[in-house]
């Protein structure tokens, strides 16, 4: 469910620069995407009672999650923060997460990973720009973390103490991470589309909380700057009708873009993860 808090005082992307005019004040904005939200896998769950209730689309089986948003205004680009909290629910396993936003445009994600009729012939659906001359656009990736080995409902386990090192006072009762995603504040627009995926397997799960956080006129960003964006390549497998991308050890991953008319002070943002266990790479995404 989306929330919206005034505060009393007051993935593969190119960024491209044009004009913006400055602002007067304006007020800070926290948006709650999530609040306690879980997150589990059920394949006979009745999925469209459960997005009554928080709003969220599950696809499959509750392990992708959208919702539509509406975004503040602000004349002048904001520095925008993503807090993500993590909390097991039960999950004991270390894996995959994302926070993202799809494109305000079609074809994108939900037209490829999650449907029999893909509309891209490639072994690799739902990756590059204009991937097999469909006009496909890829997902954009806003902060990617791993899941905590059950951090949370097995943080107070006595049988989890014998793994503690002697360096930790305690297991923590959650994780957290953050990333500035200020770049894409023209991407997300009047109303964005985010979308959460979350590798588990068990219908225990997750809490999940997602906390977007704008902060007006911040000294770190430039005004009279305007950006588009135009995302190039997401190699993470989101739906059940993708195939992971394992092919870095066998040739570079090539994209071609096209620009309608030339650009000044383009920027390339690539972000990398993973840890490359098969001695290849291919577990980087």
């Amino acid at each position: 469910m989306m929330k919206f808090y005034g505060l009393l005082f007051g993935a593969v992307l190119f960024t491209l620069v044009s004009c913006q005019s400055p602002s007067i004040e304006e007020p800070d904005v926290v948006i709650v995407c999530m609040d306690s939200t879980h997150v589990f896998f059920a394949p006979s769950a009745n999925w469209d009672s459960i997005n009554a209730t928080d709003g969220w689309r599950r696809m499959d089986n509750g392990r992708f999650m959208t919702q539509t948003m509406a975004m503040p205004q602000y004349q002048v680009r904001p520095k925008i923060t993503a807090h993500i909290t993590l909390q097991s629910a039960g999950d004991p396993w270390d894996k995959s997460g994302s926070f993202v936003l799809l494109p305000n445009a079609a074809p994108n994600l939900l037209d490829v990973g999650f449907t029999n009729q893909s509309i891209s012939e490639t072994d690799y659906p739902g990756i590059a720009i204009n991937e097999s001359n469909t006009g496909f656009h890829p997902t954009i990736e806003l902060l990617r973390f791993i899941t905590p080995f059950g951090v949370g409902y097995f943080s107070e386990s006595t049988s989890a103490d014998e793994y503690k090192p002697v360096y930790i006072p305690k297991w923590e009762d959650s994780v957290q991470w953050v990333a500035d995603i200020s770049h894409l504040w023209e991407a997300l627009g009047d109303s964005a589309t985010f979308g959460v995926y979350l590798d588990t397997w068990t219908g225990e799960g997750y809490s999940m909380d997602i906390h977007l956080e704008f902060k007006a006129k911040p000294e770190t960003v430039v005004p009279g700057k305007s950006l588009a964006t135009i995302p190039l390549v997401n190699t993470t497998k989101f739906g059940s009708k993708q195939r992971a991308y394992d092919r870095f050890s066998i040739s570079p991953l090539e994209v071609d873009v096209a620009l309608e008319k030339p650009a000044s002070n383009a920027v390339l943002y690539y972000t990398a993860t993973g840890h490359g266990g098969h001695g290849t790479g291919d577990e980087f995404v």
